[in-house]
């Protein structure tokens, strides 16, 4: 019997020091608490007077727990007498984590429940969806992006640019973009570019620091044979000549050394428009056109003898104008002066005699001159009168038929 008030004695010992740990983590707890409610402003008048009861509890658990220290458990055990579990006092945090201490809250008085709140919330509370996004933008709130200056007091702001400061105010939406044709191509284009020129520069990396190696120590290996592509065999007859051969075959005989230059032969088309017809001119008009074209390579020649291009012409001596062009000179030998004279002019002569006759036709081209008026347009109408001659006795008439 004497066993039962020992046994008891150790154990409320070993509950003290359990509850000593739990009351110095609760009022930390119970600090740390009241902080977060003190930077809450709407809820600190209420929650003023429930901290202060809190306070005051846990402080007086802190005085009264200590006597029940080792030194107490000390004297607690020789006496054989310790505090029970229902001695404890129940405190607000005793109440409040019942597990710890009590086990039961029917145990505790009614007045340490009032000091209690109730923190945590339900969470299988069923809401509409409007509360719920109005929860999620408190949340998280969407800031707007702040100008540096306000455009309207800038001094040099033109409110004729239409520059809307909303606009720039207001966040961008985010729309449905379409994908633009040829983009994720380009991209693995230049991925694949990118990758070759690394290649590249790893080969380049590596000739580089090749001549420092020994070309005696590289390992030999396998020649990489290259597959190449087989010819086609040459056919007897290509594809382009089957249409000529009729049956298949190639006379070897017709095959000679020679090129054959088949003659040209002009494509089937329209006749061309005929030309513009030559203007016929009078006599008069003709005249006065050959002499416009004298004066003009009279003008010419003139122009390229200023210019030194061409030597001036001796002056044109006659008998006539001996003494008008040399003057006294005529007077000092005649004799000589007159046979240079005769001989130019008939060197003169000779050279208009030789122009004549290098412009006259040869008897061939006068012959094919006559059978291209004759034969050579016969679109062209012939006007021609025929006459009847029935007596040819006289002479005129006979020359006239002929």
């Amino acid at each position: 019997m004497q066993d039962g008030p020992s046994t008891t004695a150790g154990k409320g010992g070993i509950l003290s020091f359990d509850a000593l740990a739990k009351a110095k983590k609760a009022l930390q707890m119970q600090k740390e608490l009241s902080e977060k409610i003190k930077k809450i402003p709407q809820l600190n008048k209420s929650v003023s007077s429930i901290s202060d009861g809190i306070a005051q509890s846990g402080s007086k658990e802190v005085h009264e727990v200590p006597s029940a220290g080792p030194g107490v458990l000390s004297t607690a055990g020789s006496a054989g007498a310790a505090p029970t579990m229902s001695t404890l006092p129940c405190t607000s945090w005793s109440c409040k984590h019942s597990q710890l201490c009590c086990g039961d809250r029917s145990s505790c008085p009614a007045e340490t429940y009032q000091g209690l709140v109730n923190v945590t919330k339900p969470s299988n509370l069923s809401t509409l969806k409007v509360n719920i996004n109005k929860q999620k933008q408190e949340a998280f709130q969407i800031l707007k992006p702040e100008l540096d200056m306000d455009p309207e007091s800038n001094p040099h702001f033109d409110a004729r640019m239409g520059i809307n400061k909303t606009e720039l105010m207001r966040p961008k939406r985010m729309t449905f973009q379409f994908v633009e044709e040829g983009k994720w191509s380009k991209e693995a284009e230049t991925i694949k570019l990118k990758k070759e020129q690394k290649a590249k520069q790893a080969q380049l990396a590596k000739a580089k620091a090749a001549p420092d190696i020994n070309p005696n120590l590289i390992e030999i290996t396998e020649r990489v044979v290259t597959k190449e592509k087989l010819k086609e065999p040459i056919p007897e007859i290509e594809w382009w000549d089957v249409p000529l051969l009729v049956s298949h075959k190639i006379k070897m005989e017709k095959i000679t050394i020679y090129l054959e230059h088949p003659r040209p032969i002009e494509p089937p088309a329209e006749a061309p428009p005929p030309p513009p017809q030559p203007l016929m001119l009078t006599k008069k008009e003709m005249k006065k056109l050959r002499t416009q074209r004298r004066l003009a390579r009279e003008k010419d020649k003139r122009e390229m003898i200023k210019q030194g291009l061409v030597e001036p012409p001796k002056p044109k001596v006659k008998m006539s104008n001996l003494m008008k062009v040399l003057g006294s000179e005529a007077t000092q030998d005649p004799t000589r002066l007159e046979k240079e004279i005769r001989s130019a002019a008939a060197e003169r002569e000779q050279a208009q005699t030789d122009r004549n006759t290098a412009r006259k036709l040869t008897p061939a081209e006068r012959r094919e001159k006559k059978e291209r008026k004759l034969f050579d347009d016969p679109t062209l109408e012939k006007v021609v009168s025929v006459n009847k001659i029935s007596d040819f006795s006289h002479p005129k008439t006979s020359s006239k038929s002929i």
